[in-house]
């Protein structure tokens, strides 16, 4: 599975992001790591910054101390401005180079405990399945119960409400959890 993406198709999926938001007086960030691919928070405020930069979003910065040294801003409200709004309509920035061509529709299922994010490609998801089919294969559990779990993911993956909403990459996910 793809999870390599580049700057310029972060920028783009932050900025559509927020464009999908721009009616807020400000959008609050609660899991920053829930909108990137890789599901790191240091790379969203990484990127949040460099928009920042270039004037697609204005945004509040804490300067947070990092593990190692020094400090980090971190964004955790943040409005997508003018400019921005024109990148992605207009799908380019004399500003910034962009990639929108990854960049899928975000949506958002509302559930007890917060927002559920489904799209980019559905990394996020499919690498939590991922993770999960390998700690399925790495349990002491008895080799019946560990083809068992894994046939129930496989046959959630194939369902086609399922289907349509993970989409294409759902299939390698599929190949794995039959073996």
């Amino acid at each position: 599975m793809e999870t390599n993406f580049t700057d310029r198709e972060l920028c783009a999926l932050l900025l559509t992001y927020f464009y999908k938001r721009r009616k807020e007086l400000m959008t609050k960030v609660e899991s920053p790591s829930d909108l990137m691919p890789d599901g790191s928070e240091s790379e969203f405020h990484r990127i949040a910054g460099q928009l920042v930069d270039f004037g697609l979003l204005s945004g509040e910065a804490l300067m947070v101390p990092r593990a190692s040294a020094g400090y980090q801003k971190q964004y955790h409200y943040v409005k997508i401005s003018s400019t921005g709004i024109r990148a992605v309509e207009e799908r380019r920035s004399d500003r910034v180079s962009l990639d929108f061509t990854r960049v899928q529709n975000i949506i958002t299922v509302n559930n007890p405990t917060g927002p559920v994010q489904i799209g980019n490609h559905n990394v996020a998801v499919m690498n939590a399945i991922s993770l999960l089919i390998e700690r399925i294969d790495e349990s002491a559990a008895p080799e019946a119960e560990k083809a068992e779990a894994k046939s129930r993911i496989k046959r959630m993956l194939e369902h086609p409400l399922v289907s349509a909403v993970v989409g294409a990459v759902a299939g390698g996910v599929v190949n794995a959890a039959s073996s």
